[in-house]
């Protein structure tokens, strides 16, 4: 097998089941090592940090992620940014988000960790995988995917959203503030992912 046949997988896959045909042709994110852009780029490292961009109300409210916009973990994959990002990559997608909801959006910061650490999630099993993926023009998306599980639909219903909680949790005390795009970029631009440092919850 090689970052060919993950790359093959990954193409032929449905955009609403990228999760589940990716794990079902590669199990426990075999896939990983592999970029699934080209050979011209490579998978992401443990090491690396990645940022989850966050507005609200759509994908926070009341204090806390929300976890229904952590459903695509297991359908599409939940976009990030990875580290290295230009300045009109992630301000790219930051507009995007604001402008292109179904209601009004108001940006809220950035979930930022590293790979290796949402990796982790669940061990010894593993629960979630972090691809370097194709996204238009961007070099530095990444999607994270949450792996399958054998069992009745009822089971894999309530493993998915155990799953999601479980993510929420992770995700809640790594959130970076920044109401204004700008100064997102600047709390990005100012460690790894063009990266944080110091990581503040909300």
């Amino acid at each position: 097998m090689s970052g060919d046949d993950c790359r093959a997988a990954w193409a032929i896959a449905a955009p609403h089941n990228k999760a589940g045909a990716l794990d079902l042709a590669f199990p426990q994110c075999f896939c990983e090592p592999w970029s699934l852009v080209g050979d011209d780029h490579r998978g992401v490292a443990d090491e690396e940090v990645v940022a989850r961009i966050l507005t609200t109300p759509g994908m926070y409210d009341a204090g806390l992620i929300l976890t229904q916009k952590l459903t695509s973990v297991s359908a599409g994959g939940a976009s990030l940014i990875r580290a290295g990002a230009s300045d009109v990559e992630i301000l790219g997608t930051i507009m995007n988000l604001l402008q292109n909801a179904a209601e009004p959006q108001t940006l809220l910061g950035a979930a930022i960790f590293s790979a290796g650490n949402v990796r982790s999630l669940g061990q010894p099993q593993k629960n979630f995988g972090v691809y370097h993926t194709p996204d238009g023009a961007k070099n530095h998306h990444v999607d994270l995917l949450a792996t399958t599980l054998a069992g009745s639909k009822t089971a894999q219903k309530k493993t998915e959203r155990d799953r999601r909680y479980q993510l929420r949790d992770f995700m809640m005390p790594t959130i970076v503030a920044a109401n204004d795009p700008d100064e997102l970029l600047a709390a990005l631009g100012s460690g790894p992912i063009k990266g944080i440092h110091t990581v503040v919850a909300i």
